[in-house]
């Protein structure tokens, strides 16, 4: 047997590929303007290579005008720019020379732009820092005509994509990727990376947002994928199959469209490999141009015992009511819809010979056989609202379950001349109907009851108002028979014992609870109730509804049958 392991890891080598060790030098200077004297901080300084404009690295002057490249190749002609908002860009061809491999530039001065409109060129650096923002301009980077967006930032220095999905920007990881900043098919960040083509990204955005704004240090890196006009409207896809040997195969396929405002992904997979689906988002995850990739979620599940069939459909819908949302004007609705009907089989055969002398033992044989089926639909919506001043959030969210169990086995024991001495057989079978409903309602806002004269600030909030479940139509049936049958050479008896267990049960199940307080709050840490606390309690919980039958027929008696020597 041959086995072959291959291991792939996406890591982002920048800077010295292909460099040795010995022919890497340092570049370091300042950068001033004309008119005062003063440093540039914030400045974006970059190097390339002279011979085809490839980036090489990238950074951001500090408080003090200064840059520090290292890692550069020696004795290669190489080209610094450096471009600050209001000036005009700065260009330098320099080369580090050998032996000493560090070059000071020194101070480097840059112009104010003119502001007559004759003879205006405008260019767009590859790299610039705007606020506190840092763009990559996409058109700076030249790609094959089919590129997505992660071949785009596996070009840019600094930017490392890793092979589980997670970005780092300078050693930092991205929490989110938005596209127009927005979340896009759930904001995983794979499905936008690998499936918007590069030509159709303006820039990217990195920046951080602040988690507490009493600390401006606790905050997040996220990036923004901003698409040129006309290009934010489209489609992508993914259709798959697969077949083996015993007739095992496999097949999804997936449709998503996309606009400014609106996303629609529309699912679907069956297969007989025990590979199971849990939602929309997994699948739409797994529909990426690159392929499958390394996404351990939708696999095969080899642990799980015999065969599962599943076949599994859905769609996401989100509409943004507001173009451009920020956090405090927005008004976002979305829906998730997916069903699972999956059968598993389950068949086992086992032997046990004992052994307790040459003359005596006997062989015990045992095989069973179930089949599981059931299908679960989930649904859920969302509608959040925010305005300055006051926000509406809206939960809704349902399932059903429904299937049925059948499992036989039979048992059987023979002696050391094969002669039958007892057996078994069971056969059990149950069904379930499962439903289960949660809406859950928040209405608050700071200034909810804001008036300019009063000083303080209050409040209304309402807790979730609204929960319920339901739990109807569960129905089990057990059936079980046993024959046991025991033959006595002693005394030549014949026992014949059968047995019969039948259990019906049948139940309605409602759950509900409302808010427990409902209260005014002003900025001091006052609080006035407006009524009673309402303790959580059950609306309606009739005891199920459950009969039980018990069939017990056994039989004894002695046999005269010559059914062992004397």
């Amino acid at each position: 047997m041959l086995c072959i392991i291959t291991i792939s890891s996406y890591a982002q080598q920048t800077s010295t590929a292909g460099i040795p060790t010995g022919n890497i030098g340092t570049v370091k200077g300042i950068v001033r303007d004309t008119a005062h004297n003063y440093v540039l901080r914030s400045a974006t300084v970059s190097i390339y290579k002279a011979s085809d404009s490839s980036l090489i690295n990238y950074q951001i002057s500090n408080n003090y005008g200064e840059f520090n490249f290292k890692l550069l190749p020696v004795d290669v002609k190489l080209r610094l720019d450096v471009s600050y908002v209001g000036y005009k860009n700065f260009r330098k061809v320099f080369t580090i020379p050998t032996g000493t491999n560090t070059l000071d530039l020194k101070t480097l001065i840059i112009e104010p732009k003119d502001n007559t409109l004759e003879d205006v060129v405008i260019s767009v650096p590859p790299i610039t820092m705007n606020g506190d923002t840092l763009e990559f301009n996409a058109a700076a980077f030249k790609l094959d005509s089919n590129a997505v967006v992660e071949d785009l930032l596996r070009k840019i220095p600094n930017i490392t994509l890793w092979g589980d999905g997670q970005i780092t920007v300078n050693g930092r990881e991205v929490k989110s990727v938005l596209v127009n900043g927005k979340p896009f098919f759930g904001g995983d960040v794979k499905t936008a990376t690998q499936n918007i083509a590069k030509n159709a990204l303006q820039k990217v955005q990195v920046y951080s947002t602040a988690l507490n704004k009493a600390n401006p240090l606790d905050s997040t890196l996220q990036m923004n994928l901003k698409l040129k006009k006309g290009k934010d409207i489209g489609y992508f896809g993914k259709i798959g199959g697969g077949y083996g040997t015993s007739g095992r195969y496999e097949g999804d396929a997936s449709f998503n469209v996309f606009s400014p405002k609106m996303n629609i992904a529309i699912v679907g997979a069956t297969n007989n490999v025990n590979k199971t689906p849990w939602g929309v988002q997994q699948m739409v995850s797994n529909s990426t141009f690159k392929g499958v990739g390394t996404n351990v979620e939708y696999q095969p599940d080899f642990r799980s015992s015999g065969i599962t069939t599943p076949r599994a459909g859905g769609a996401t819908f989100s509409y943004n009511f507001v173009e451009k949302p920020t956090y405090e004007d927005k008004a976002e609705l979305r829906a998730d819809y997916f069903i699972t009907d999956k059968i598993t089989d389950i068949n086992s055969e086992t032997q046990t010979n004992t052994v307790i002398s040459d003359s005596t033992g006997f062989m015990d044989k045992s095989s069973s056989s179930s089949r599981n089926s059931s299908t679960n639909q989930r649904f859920s919506s969302a509608y959040e609202m925010a305005k300055k001043g006051h926000s509406l959030s809206i939960d809704h969210s349902m399932t059903m379950n429904e299937g049925d169990n059948v499992s036989n086995s039979l048992r059987s024991t023979q002696n050391q001349n094969n002669v039958l001495t007892s057996t078994n057989t069971t056969y059990n079978e149950s069904n379930f109907n499962n439903k289960a409903n949660n809406q859950p309602a928040a209405i608050g806002g700071p200034t909810v009851l804001y008036r300019p004269n009063v000083p303080r600030n209050e409040s209304i909030f309402i807790p979730p108002s609204i929960e319920t479940t339901i739990t109807s139509g569960s129905w089990v049936c057990n059936y079980s028979f046993r024959q046991l049958e025991r033959y006595n050479c002693k005394f030549k008896m014949h026992d014949l014992i059968r047995g019969q267990y039948i259990t019906i049960a049948k139940s309605h199940n409602f759950f509900g609870f409302l808010p427990k307080t409902i209260t005014i709050k002003i900025a001091s840490e006052e609080e006035h109730k407006l009524s009673k606390p309402l303790e959580q309690s059950n609306l309606h919980t009739p005891k199920p509804n459950s009969k039980e039958i018990f069939l017990n027929a056994t039989y004894l008696g002695n046999s005269i049958k010559k059914i062992c020597s004397d």
